[in-house]
């Protein structure tokens, strides 16, 4: 197993993914410490995503207003005190 630093495997990230597709392992190193190991997975490896039960959309209740408003008397009201 290769080891690869962080930065270097920033800096090539694309190009040693390709390597672990084709079945490389690589030991990520911070500084001098193994932290992960990258390697190729199966689809026995995975666990299966569970997706949130989603809440149909509802649309809100419509508001209603029971007080009649005049707005041409409002306006003219308004421009009265300018």
């Amino acid at each position: 197993m290769e080891s690869i630093k962080i930065s270097e495997l920033k800096a090539k990230l694309s190009a040693i993914l390709k390597r672990v597709r084709k079945g490389e392992r690589f030991a990520v190193m911070d500084r001098s410490h193994p932290v992960a190991v990258l390697m190729t997975l199966e689809k026995d490896d995975l666990l299966p995503i569970v997706q949130p039960a989603r809440r149909p959309f509802r649309m809100p209740d419509p508001v209603t207003f029971s007080v009649e408003v005049d707005a041409v008397a409002l306006l003219i009201e308004d421009r009265g005190k300018r």
